[in-house]
């Protein structure tokens, strides 16, 4: 059959080659036990367990949210088999996987129970000796978590997350773009929601009753990590808008996105949140400076004086810049001082991931005892020596190494497009990296799926995010 156009030029439609299928949602649903097969299905239920996460994931686990993870993880680990995730994970350093194995097995390993004559003997528990004494149970084996439930719930958080970082080095360049794409579209629906929570007085969509109301915080409990996921969406906006074909159109829509950004970021009210948007914007920014016309940079330095000039005059930027005035003043430190003679018992071994707020409510001075209690430490590093001691410090470190290692192998191999990727992953690492230092992003599962992608952008090194290569692995 042939199509004959308005000009006369006769067409033959597009024929759909042997072995090419749809691999959208849709599609697999409509395909049923099948779609789990391969790559696609794995790429699947990656998205299914970052929808999960970051639906569910902006606060504090509870019971529910953590059973919904738990069971995406299961669908996610039924995939791994199909995804090649063997070959994937033997082309990473050994260090990058043992840091990745220590990171899902620790929380198990502390929850393992431990005869009297073991547990009694750790670092820590002459307290624990001492309560269970009362009850008669002193000599009942324990494991080495000192808040057990809290840790059971942070091993299937932790077990996950591991399994999304696995099949997303394992699945085709396309798949990953859709998960990124999903991250990206979930990061946009949280927009529309803080939008509507900063318009209304935080009369609406108030997820969480103890938050802050009327700032932008969309899905999450904390202003700071929504502001994180806004500041971090740049670099992955970066790289999958990318394109040799329509470069200028690439600058335009992430130029636009990025403005949004900003505007989003002030309404947070999150100091840090401002600090690390500014810090996103201005690197990714520099990442496309070479391939912008000098008048092109101008309008932007013009636009963006601009924008900050109008910005600065509304009551949302007075009311986050003057909290910069009394950065001296917050509670923070104090926490970090308070909770000292918790490194000092437990760096070695550890408590048990998720036992911060237990321990430190025993310990906390009267002085500054206040009606909220204090559930994180506010600093992701002290309080990981705390929680699963030198093994904990061990498994970040040899992550963390395996990475860098990985990563200056493909900077040295690869050309700037695959360049390009590890850049926006490294600079979305670097945000993470920041931020737990004066908060707790990881220990919310809503920031999991992005670390997990920042990760796959940074070791890959076959990422070349061009609509061309795209298009050209999806006819092979």
């Amino acid at each position: 059959m042939t199509i004959v156009t308005s000009g006369g030029a006769a067409r033959r439609p597009r024929r759909r080659r042997s072995g090419q299928r749809e691999v959208g949602f849709g599609a697999f649903l409509a395909s049923g036990p099948a779609a789990w097969r391969g790559q696609s299905g794995a790429a699947t239920a990656a998205m299914l367990m970052v929808a999960v996460m970051m639906v569910l994931g902006g606060g504090i686990p509870g019971v529910l949210a953590t059973l919904v993870v738990g069971a995406a993880a299961l669908v996610l680990l039924a995939c791994l088999p199909a995804s090649g995730f063997g070959a994937a994970l033997r082309a990473q350093p050994a260090l990058f996987r043992i840091g990745l194995a220590g990171a899902a097995l620790l929380p198990l390993l502390q929850i393992v129970p431990l005869p009297p004559s073991v547990w009694q003997g750790l670092p820590g528990q002459a307290l624990r000796i001492r309560t269970l004494e009362l009850a008669g149970l002193s000599a009942s084996w324990q494991p080495l978590s000192v808040a057990p439930v809290f840790t059971a719930g942070a091993a299937v958080i932790a077990i996950a997350f591991a399994a999304l970082v696995t099949v997303l080095l394992a699945v085709s360049v396309a798949d990953l773009r859709r998960v990124a794409w999903m991250i990206l579209g979930l990061v946009g629906v949280n927009f529309l929601i803080g939008l509507v929570q900063v318009g209304s007085g935080g009369a609406a969509f108030d997820f969480y009753t103890d938050s802050d109301r009327g700032a932008f915080i969309g899905l999450y409990a904390n202003k700071n990590h929504a502001a994180l996921i806004l500041a971090a969406s740049v670099p992955i906006a970066a790289y999958l808008l990318d394109s040799r074909r329509e470069a200028r159109a690439t600058r335009a829509w992430l130029g636009l996105y990025a403005g949004l950004v900003a505007v989003a970021l002030v309404t947070t009210n999150s100091r840090a949140g401002i600090v690390l948007g500014a810090l996103a914007l201005i690197s990714t920014a520099i990442l496309y400076v070479r391939s912008v016309r000098p008048a092109y940079l101008v309008a932007g330095a013009v636009a963006a004086i601009a924008g900050i000039v109008l910005i600065s005059t509304t009551p949302a930027f007075e009311k986050v810049f003057s909290r910069f005035e009394v950065v001296d003043q917050d509670l923070r430190w104090q926490y970090l001082a308070t909770s000292r003679w918790l490194v000092e018992r437990y760096w070695t071994l550890g408590s048990g991931i998720g036992s911060f707020s237990t321990l430190y409510a025993i310990g906390e001075p009267l002085a500054v005892v206040r009606p909220t209690y204090v559930n994180q430490l506010h600093d992701e590093y002290p309080q990981l020596l705390i929680e699963a001691g030198l093994p904990g410090a061990f498994a970040l470190l040899a992550l963390l190494s395996g990475v860098v290692l990985q990563a200056a192998k493909v900077w040295r191999r690869g050309e700037r497009a695959a360049r390009l990727p590890l850049a926006c992953g490294g600079l979305v690492l670097l945000l993470v990296a920041l931020h737990s230092s004066v908060d707790y992003p990881l220990r919310r599962p809503a920031v999991l799926p992005i670390f997990a992608l920042a990760i796959a952008l940074v070791v890959r090194g076959d990422l070349v995010p061009t609509r061309r290569l795209v298009h050209r692995e999806q006819r092979a």
